[in-house]
């Protein structure tokens, strides 16, 4: 159906294992289930604006224009392609098995989006930039790149994760497996971050939850080293994994939690919040500011290395004492008060 730029209209469902091609650069509005019953071979429209309810193709579902999305879309595996802006009119999921699934338009509307797919899915334009998203969820299958998204609630990504930008949950941000930063990043999750897997890329990033919880469940910059990383959280920050970044720092709120054995930066670390070992841990950087103090998690079991130097106030082991401390380069105490069931070495003061 070629209309040029007139309008073309759907009222009725539209069936037949046929490819359909809608052109106009006015409006292609579908006002009923496309391929409910019979799935349509594949489905193009023009670059006007495309209006759809529910959409079920054997191959490729391709939008050329401003498109608006409430219901399922499902490619059998062909791709999934907006080329223009969307806006969700309902909740709207893609389900396209191991097609692509590209939007290169910005994705705005207060309504769930799921994407389903073992394929790579890019959102190559701000996500909720304008409105808030009510939530955004990828499966585990595939991979997810994605620039800024913005939403209510909360977004889950269940698939390997690259980020570039700010990322805005209004509750919990969880990512489940592999996350790289594909350019410095702003994580905000008010109920909570959970980064469960790996985190790797040279680009900075900032983490800041609120009240809630943040989980680094991988190791940090073990494949690339990251940037500048700061903890920015009211609750506790666990790091599971060993650290490599240029540089790391916490605010004064909230406890974080290092069970990696290792934290490695170029640069300084600063930490500003309490801090409690849950193993022997080596901390490497130009200098280390501990303000917070620094606790084993159980008393005598757990000691500190410091490889770099040192600026020490606070308090070191007096709520569980450490094992052994050891400042490997110059020390400044500040008055500091350190208890260990070992030795205490420091390299100066």
């Amino acid at each position: 159906v070629d209309a040029g730029y007139g309008t073309i209209t759907f009222n009725g469902t539209v069936n037949g294992a046929q490819a359909l091609t809608a052109i106009s650069t006015g409006a292609m509005v579908f006002n009923a289930a496309v391929g409910g019953t019979t799935a349509l071979a594949s489905l193009t429209t023009g670059t006007g604006y495309t209006s759809l309810v529910n959409v079920t193709t054997a191959g490729a579902q391709s939008y050329g224009g401003e498109t608006s999305l409430m219901g399922t879309y499902a490619t059998g595996n062909g791709a999934f392609t907006v080329a223009g802006p969307v806006t969700l009119a309902g909740a709207a999921t893609v389900n396209a098995g191991s097609g692509a699934v590209t939007f290169n338009g910005t994705v705005n509307g207060a309504q769930a989006l799921t994407v389903n797919g073992s394929g790579a899915t890019q959102f190559n334009a701000a996500v909720g930039g304008t409105t808030a998203l009510a939530s955004l969820t990828t499966d585990a299958d595939g991979t997810t790149s994605l620039k800024s998204v913005t939403t209510s609630g909360a977004q889950t990504y269940n698939d390997a994760t690259t980020l570039d930008g700010g990322y805005q949950a209004g509750t919990v941000f969880s990512a489940a497996q592999a996350v790289t930063l594909g350019g410095d990043s702003r994580i905000t999750g008010t109920g909570g971050i959970v980064l469960t897997s790996t985190l790797d890329g040279g680009r900075a990033l900032t983490l800041t939850s609120g009240s809630g919880d943040i989980l680094l469940g991988g190791a940090v910059g073990g494949t690339s080293r990251l940037g500048a990383l700061t903890i920015n959280g009211g609750g506790t920050t666990t790091v599971t994994g060993a650290v490599k970044a240029a540089s790391l720092a916490t605010d004064a709120t909230g406890i974080t939690i290092l069970n990696g054995g290792s934290v490695d930066t170029t640069g300084a670390q600063s930490y500003a919040d309490a801090v409690t070992l849950g193993t022997d841990t080596v901390l490497t950087g130009t200098q280390l500011s501990l303000s917070g103090g620094i606790d084993a998690a159980e008393a005598g079991r757990q000691g500190l290395t410091i490889a770099g130097n040192a600026a020490i106030t606070g308090t070191f082991g007096t709520r569980q004492a450490l094992a052994a401390l050891t400042v490997g380069g110059e020390t400044l105490l500040n008055g500091a008060t350190a208890v260990t069931s070992g030795a205490q070495t420091y390299g100066g003061a």
